[in-house]
Parts: structure tokens; sequence; C-alpha cells
């Protein structure tokens, strides 16, 4: 912004050599701060090392699920290694026939109705790949295992279920996956964590074959995960996941990818679609091919393709459903006849349903999977050929990190991720981006405002502010310039996602991104001047009785003013639960935001659904800032007694006997400061004691006295 003649004077150069390259020097300016921005949002997930025991003992009743015919060796290999571990194995063998939850519902109410208390499940069913026949999109297995996850919900059996898969993920770049379908279960199971805490124990992908190696690995994780839920075997040892910033900082690209030739768009006439289309069309593509089942007839697609053309490109809009492979085939043969050639492959054709894994059906958790899930298979198959600059798959963080009622699109897209590993592996181009949420919608629907402000309302609220367009494509074409297989690309408030994220159970999975830890560990928010001091005040000067009403009028104001009642909290119930009064998981958090601000404490998220109602999280925030003295009194009473008991069990002639009551006279020296002679409670002056010379009997009455218990 500065005048470039006094630049020039102050660079000490030519005014008239500065104009000429002031241009090039403005336009590197910006792109190295949307580079910089861009940074920022980065992510990727690596596999740490666990430390190994051999130490792992398991115990009661676990239940091995078993596809037959897959995974009957695995299954013999590991009711032996949990039996010489102490638990006692059940299998139950599963077919394709028994994809179905009332049929589960019988046979595991058949198990735990013969007595069997379950410790643990383990399921095997990912292993079998294969294409369910009636559900596409979905596999045997994944299907299968949801089945399983739902009759165990409904039975109420809160043993922790633990999903093995082989091949489903990749640990390094020489570890290379083998079974893009079974990722599908990775992708939902991290969204079972969120909904299912208390039935889910986690995924573990296996090497090939479980030698005895392979099962003492997976015995530690069983019977001792340490807070560990997605975990790998390998060679190396046993791998947890983690999710690190990535940033790409002053590393070199590989290359400067442009848009040339054909570029294909699926999607390209929706919301993120029409915007990739210009982008592409203003970086350079000669001709843009959107694809959409709407085609022609999608809302505002005459004036995308009049915005694309005064870019420059050639536009064909095609209405074609991507999971038709025949109609797909037919319309990319008729694209590359006409030329020019195919350059570029952006998948972005989606389709979203919101259901809890608990309650969602096959039918619709099959037909989220099939948009995006058949539509890349077939594009891969398509262009199999080294011929292509770019494969871009458009996944998203829900198959990243997980995301509540997001299930079956996490189960999509975690497959989309694994078929750009896989792709990548035999050779072939590919990138997947799983993305946050963009600030996009279709730039000719009269209500793109309400709805782009309605999508930053209800993202916001979850951590997750919405991605700029602009930064947004910066980013991607920073991952495109170092041809990266996988990144994650979000803008994340980490504060308060940490905290809906962490929840219903902690997550070791982001213990790595410091603004989350910080959320988990920091102070809590500093509240208004003199707010918690005045509040502090009012409760010092006040009987049990009184704080706790103060309180309850703080929680009620608090309350309302959340729910949009305003600040009276007349409208807050005191004895009905927060939850019949409408509390979720984001006004529980807002709720908890505002009492640690008006208190000073840090309160944990859980904290209406810890209480039950009103006056219960008022005592409970009573104890915490006013503590009861008689209770800590007590409760040190309580210790001295275990102390002497556990003194009174020490043999006459013990060695550390001299030690123990040389450590207790210390511990009462810094602990008495009174003078010798003052008088202690009770009454009585003890200060002729010599506690140096003093007996046990002598110490603990001194204690007595000095609590003043006679």
């Amino acid at each position: 912004n500065e005048d470039p003649g006094a630049l020039a004077d102050t660079l000490q150069i030519d005014d008239e050599r500065l104009r000429e390259v002031l241009p090039a020097l403005s336009t590197w300016r910006r792109r190295h701060r949307e580079q910089s921005h861009a940074d920022s949002y980065r992510y990727q997930a690596v596999w740490r090392q666990v430390s190994e025991s051999d130490a792992a003992v398991l115990s009661g009743t676990w239940l091995v699920v078993t596809p037959v015919g897959v995974g009957d060796e695995d299954a013999a290999s590991l009711l032996r290694a949990l039996s010489d571990r102490g638990a006692t194995p059940e299998r139950l063998d599963v077919t394709l026939e028994d994809v179905n939850r009332a049929k589960l519902d019988l046979r595991l109410d058949e198990i735990v109705g013969a007595g069997a208390d379950l410790s643990g499940v383990v399921c095997l069913w990912p292993i079998d790949d294969t294409p369910h026949p009636d559900l596409p999109g979905h596999n045997v297995g994944s299907a299968g295992t949801l089945a399983l996850v739902q009759a165990l919900h409904g039975l109420r059996i809160e043993a922790p279920l633990w999903v093995l898969t082989r091949g489903a993920v990749t640990t390094t770049g020489s570890d290379h996956l083998t079974s893009p379908e079974q990722a599908q279960v990775w992708g939902w199971g991290r969204v079972a964590a969120l909904e299912l805490p208390s039935h889910w124990g986690g995924l573990i992908d296996v090497p090939e074959r479980l030698d005895g190696r392979a099962l003492r690995r997976l015995c530690q994780a069983l019977g001792d995960p340490n807070g560990e839920d997605q975990l790998a075997i390998r060679p190396a040892g046993l791998l947890a996941r983690r999710i690190v910033r990535a940033p790409l900082s002053h590393r070199t690209p590989s290359r400067r990818w442009t848009p040339r030739g054909t570029v294909l768009v699926t999607g390209g006439t929706g919301s993120i679609g029409s915007h990739l289309a210009r982008w592409v069309a203003r970086n350079g593509a000669e001709h843009v091919v959107l694809i959409s089942r709407s085609g022609r007839n999608a809302l505002g697609a005459p004036q995308l393709e009049a915005a694309l053309t005064e870019l420059g490109a050639r536009v064909t809009i095609a209405a074609c459903d991507v999971t038709d492979r025949e109609a797909l085939t037919a319309l990319v043969r008729q694209v590359e006849a006409e030329g020019p050639p195919v350059r570029a492959v952006l998948h972005t054709a989606a389709y979203t349903e919101l259901e809890t894994l608990a309650d969602i059906e096959p039918a619709s958790f099959a037909e989220v999977c099939r948009a995006k899930v058949l539509g890349a298979q077939h594009l891969d198959e398509l262009f199999d050929q080294d011929t292509l600059d770019a494969f871009v798959l458009f996944s998203a963080i829900a198959s990243f990190w997980g995301s509540g009622e997001h299930g079956a699109y996490a189960a999509a897209n975690a497959q989309l991720d694994a078929l750009a590993e896989a792709r990548r592996a035999r050779g072939r181009t590919a990138t997947s981006v799983s993305w946050g949420v963009w600030d996009a919608a279709n730039d000719w629907d009269e209500r793109n405002s309400e709805i782009r402000a309605l999508k930053s309302e209800k993202s916001g609220r979850h951590g997750l502010p919405l991605l700029e367009t602009g930064l947004a494509f910066s980013a991607l074409q920073q991952s495109l310039d170092h041809d990266e297989t996988m990144v994650a690309i979000a803008d994340v408030d980490w504060e308060q996602f940490t905290t809906l994220f962490t929840m219903a159970r902690p997550s070791r999975l982001i213990s790595e991104i410091p603004e989350a830890q910080q959320a988990l560990t920091g102070p809590a928010p500093a509240g208004e001047p003199g707010e918690q001091g005045q509040l502090a005040h009012r409760l010092a000067g006040a009987t049990r009785a009184e704080q706790e009403h103060l309180l309850l009028d703080l929680v009620r104001s608090q309350a309302a003013q959340v729910l949009g009642h305003g600040a009276s909290g007349e409208a807050i119930e005191t004895d009905r639960t927060f939850r019949d009064m409408g509390f979720d998981s984001l006004t529980a958090v807002e709720l908890r935001n505002r009492l640690n601000t008006v208190t000073g404490l840090r309160l944990p998220a859980t904290l209406v659904f810890d209480h039950p109602n009103a006056v219960a999280l008022a005592v409970g925030l009573c104890g915490q800032l006013v503590p009861d003295q008689d209770a800590e009194e007590q409760a040190v009473l309580d210790q001295l007694a275990q102390l002497e008991s556990a003194l009174s069990a020490l043999s006459p002639d013990s060695e550390s006997r001299a030690q123990v009551a040389k450590r207790l006279r210390n511990l009462l020296w810094s602990w008495d400061e009174a003078k010798p002679g003052d008088a202690q409670p009770g009454g009585e002056d003890v200060g002729e004691i010599d506690i140096a010379s003093a007996s046990a009997d002598e110490l603990f009455g001194l204690i007595d006295k000095r609590l003043g218990r006679s």
C-alpha cells in the first residue's frame, strides 16, 4: 500500500525499475500470505509407537464374532490366546444371513440369557469385505458389524466392542493398504466412539497372519488399551493413530499444478462443484465437464455455463449418475473422443443423510455410501492409466476424526481416503482431501445468504468456522503442488471443538494438537472484573443453606439465558432434568462456559449430565466453591486412622520402624507451626511433649489434640 516512489527511495533503487517488478512482488506477497494462512488449516494422521507389555491379563467372558469361511483360522488363534491369558472365550459364527439386527438380537440374547456376563466383544466380521448383494456401496463385513453394534446397544450390553480389520489403514509409506472396503468401518467406528462411548472399545488393524507376537500385542490392546482406540499391529510394534498439524512451511513443491486440457468435475452443478468449476476455468482449463444427476436442469446451470464461458473455457454439462458404470463409461468415452484429453478428475458428488448409528437403517446407510463410493470406484477404474495430472477425491473430516450423526457419510469418505492410498500404491496419481465445512452455496439460489448464515451458526457452535472458498482453494493448490495423497483441511476453533469432542469420552487422537491440550488443561477463562469477587463475597457471609440457594439462583439464571428464556431463571424448574428441558451437547457446553466465567472454576463439559437438575448442580458448585470444613477435617481423621492401622501391622523389630517414626516426627514438626506452650484445640497444652523423642502413641495423641479429637 506504500507509494511506489517513496518505496523506491526507501530501497534506494530506480523508480521505473521498481514499477516494473511491483505487480509481481505484490502477487508474490499476496500468495505468500494466503499460503501461510492455508498452512494453519492443514492436518494429517500419523502413527506413534505404543510401549509394549507381556503382562496382559484378561478375565470374564469374551465373545469372538467370526465370519464363516473368512476368519476361521484367525478366530481359532485368538480364542486360544484369550484363554491363555485368563479369559473365557465364546465364539459366535456369522454369515451374510446374520446381517440383520433382529436375528443378531436373538442370537446375542441366547448368549447373555445363558448367564454370560460379557467382559468384551471382538469382531472379525469386517475382514469379509465382499460387496453386499442388496446394499450397493456397502460391504458385508461393515454392514454386519453395524448390525452387531445396534444389537448390542439395543440389548444394553456395554461390554467394549473391539473391531478388527486387515489392510484397512496404512501406517507408513511402505505399509500398503490392501482393502479400501474395510476402511468403511474405520470411518463409522470413529463416529461410534462419540455416539456410543459406553459400548465402543476401538479399532485394530491386524497383519496378514496372527502369529504369537501379533496375538500378544492384540491381547495387550484388549486388556489394557491405555486410552487408545485406534490401533494397528505391525512388525515394528503396536501403533496408535494421532492427528497432527501439517504445515508445509518453506518446503519446495514438487511441481506447480495447473489445470489443463479437459477437467471432469462430478457434482459439478452443486454448491462446491460450481465454485470448483470456476476455479479450474480461471486457472487454465480448456474444457470443463460438469457431471450431475440433474445436468442442465440443475438450479443455476445456465448462469454457471455463462460464467465459465466468459472465463474462456468450453463447457459441457452432462446429466449422468456416476454410480451407473455403463452411463459414466459412455460419457467419459464421448468426452475423450471430442478432446482435449482428460487431465484432471475432481470427484465432489455426495449425498448426506444425518442419523445416529444406533438408529440408521441399512438401506439408508448404503444410499449415503453409494454416491461417494461407487462413483469413486468407477472413476478409478476408468482412469487407471498414467494419463492424469490430478485425481482428487473430496472427502470430509467426518471420516478423519468422526462427527456425530455422520456415521454413513464417514464410512463413505473413509473408503475414498483408502482408495486414494491404494491408487497411489499402484503408481497412479491420487489426492484425497478431508474438508471442513465450506462457506459455499449455490450462487444462483435466492436462499444463498440464508443457507450460508445457518451453516455458519451451526458449524461455529461445533467449533468449526466455515472455510472461506478462496483460502480453501489456496490450500487445495498447495496440496496438489506437493502431490500429496491425503490431507485434512479445516478451520477449527480448538477450544470449542475439543470440549464437544471429548465430552463423552477422552481421546488421545488429538493429544498432539497444542490448542486441544490447552483447552483441556488450561486455566478457566476470566470473568468480568469483580464478577467472581462479588460471588465469593456473597457466599462468604452466608450459611450453607443460603450459599446453596444463591448458587441455585445463579444456575437457573444462566440456564435460562442459554435456552433463550431471559435472565430471570423462572422458566427453569429446580427438580426437572436438564435433558428434559432441552439441553444437548452444545447448550451443555454453553452453560458450562458461562458458569466457568462467573465462578472461576474449570468445570467439565458433562456438567449438566453429571448433575440431573439445577438443585443438584447448585449443591455440586457449592461443594467446590465453599468446601465443607467439617468434611475436610473428617477426611484427614479418616486417613490418620488408616495410617494408625498400617503402623500397628509393623513388627516390633522391623528395620523400617525407626524410619517410619522419624518421618512421622518430621511430618508433625512441619505441620505444627504453633509455639511450644500455645493452647491447642481441645483446651490442653501440648507444649511439653518432646517431638524428637515422642513415641508413636504420643504422636497420635498429639495429632488428635491438634484436630480437636479427644
